[in-house]
């Protein structure tokens, strides 16, 4: 298949793609670079080669997700068949402390990709949302009965893109898939989550 994946080379993306590639898909990202007013250069930039090199992926369009117009030509040309969206702020303390870029990378952008993906005929469409949707809960293992009714603005928007793929999925059809990671950590990553 072709598979877009937006933040493909961020932590979770570089992964995605290398695994995706391995199985024989095509494989295109999307990234900004977006350094979330947070990282140094000198500890991003040596971070980001290495997973560019491990993404290894077969096209590369570099720009911002919540515009419309990149997205559309991204679109056209590629022609996904499924989209992987990873692209979003990677903690609650990064979006509590830039509301008005993360308001447009998390909510407005998903809106403009769910239209491009019924646009474009997308097949499913891959939501990677958080288990900060969740907030507080009271089961020890939580699973997709448990209410969600998140206590951070992260969470909040990760809740807000799941509702926009139901709606999308309720209206037009299109399929989805919603994850919601928690406490990820690993190699290709930087300084910045539960365990580094």
């Amino acid at each position: 298949m072709k598979i877009l994946i937006l933040g493909g080379h961020g932590f979770i993306g570089c992964h995605t793609s290398n695994i995706l590639k391995k199985q024989g898909h095509q494989i295109a990202v999307v990234d900004r670079y977006h350094q979330y007013f947070t990282f140094p250069d000198k500890e991003y930039f040596p971070i980001l080669d290495i997973r560019k090199q491990h993404a290894n992926n077969d096209q590369t369009y570099v720009g911002q997700i919540e515009d419309e117009m990149f997205m559309t030509r991204v679109f056209q040309e590629f022609r996904p068949d499924v989209v992987v969206h990873l692209a979003t702020y990677p903690n609650a303390k990064m979006v509590a402390r830039n509301i008005a870029d993360a308001t447009d990378n998390m909510v407005t952008a998903t809106a403009i990709v769910l239209g491009l993906c019924v646009k474009f005929k997308v097949s499913r469409i891959v939501f990677a949302s958080s288990s900060m949707a969740y907030g507080e809960f009271n089961s020890e293992i939580p699973d997709e009965k448990v209410v969600c009714n998140p206590n951070t603005l992260y969470g909040s928007y990760k809740h807000q893109g799941e509702r926009m793929c139901q709606i999308w999925n309720r209206e037009h059809g299109l399929e989805y898939v919603i994850m919601r990671p928690s406490a990820l950590y690993g190699i290709r990553d930087l300084i910045t989550r539960v365990i580094s």
